[in-house]
């Protein structure tokens, strides 16, 4: 059963509109495979029905999981192993100033490794310094499944053998029934998980933030949507915030506040908190 193109654009428009996904033309096929899964499920027999049934009001949660199924979740523990000696260094300094609190926000959370790495830096920073700091993590992701993997904290061996040997030996908990390793509570308590979507403007967030990961996720948008984004990240940054992106994202030309003062590291350009700026 193949889809005809017609079709495939109103895909890519209900896409967009509700996620703010940007579907290359190239990833028809992948859609195909990808909703070929709820087609199984639904006992529906063709692209046609199922595009009919899931834009039906009463349907609404149909779109969510189609979305789930179409978001591609490729993560491991300390990806870019740099920016987590940065946010360690960061942390530190941040600490020397004694703040009443620091906010995080991982804007893509996956399942849950990027997170939770930022969590075992912060964790170990606050115990090395003896702080009381009032210090927490928000995790958001536009998909329901993967952040359901998030709040169990439960991993392979296999998964975890990006992390540190300090860190692992200290912030996994062996499964007595498996080989499986759950996340240590200590952390959980420092993360919330929540789904939000970074295609709907305003961001919901109360607090001003410290520091922001937003990695491996604008190459879904198109530039008007990322301009948006870095619009409103921007807004909710404190002066002596960072933003941290993948090492094949960017902000220039995005926002014309931010300045970079490493390699996929940047802050706006008012702040007077120093960082060491990179020579290249």
């Amino acid at each position: 059963m193949s889809m005809e193109n017609p079709l495939f654009q109103k895909y890519k428009k209900l896409i967009y509109q509700y996620s703010g996904i940007d579907l290359k033309d190239s990833k028809k096929t992948m859609l195909v495979s990808r909703i070929n899964k709820r087609l199984k499920n639904l006992k529906i027999n063709s692209y046609e029905q199922y595009f009919d049934y899931v834009t039906k009001k009463e349907n609404g949660n149909e779109l969510v999981m189609m979305i789930d199924e179409i978001t591609t979740n490729i993560t491991h523990f300390f990806r870019d192993e740099t920016h987590f000696d940065f946010l360690q260094t960061h942390l530190q300094e941040l600490l020397k100033a004694s703040p009443q609190k620091i906010r995080i926000w991982c804007c893509a959370a996956s399942t849950g490794q990027e997170p939770y790495s930022i969590a075992m830096v912060l964790h170990d920073v606050l115990t090395k310094t003896n702080s009381k700091c009032d210090a927490k993590i928000l995790a958001t992701d536009l998909s329901t499944q993967v952040l359901e993997t998030c709040k169990e904290g439960v991993y392979s061996q296999e998964l975890i053998e990006n992390v540190p040997p300090k860190y692992a030996n200290r912030y996994f908990q062996k499964n007595t029934a498996s080989n499986d390793l759950t996340i240590d509570p200590c952390l959980k308590r420092l993360v919330s998980f929540k789904r939000l979507n970074l295609s709907k403007f305003p961001f919901p967030l109360k607090n001003k933030l410290d520091i922001v990961f937003i990695r491996n996720v604008m190459i879904y948008f198109d530039k008007p949507t990322k301009s948006k984004i870095i619009h409103e990240i921007f807004n909710l940054l404190k002066p002596s915030g960072v933003v941290i992106t993948s090492s094949t994202e960017s902000l220039n030309g995005l926002h014309d506040q931010f300045q970079r003062v490493q390699p996929s590291i940047y802050q706006p350009m008012a702040t007077s908190y120093p960082i060491h700026k990179a020579s290249a």
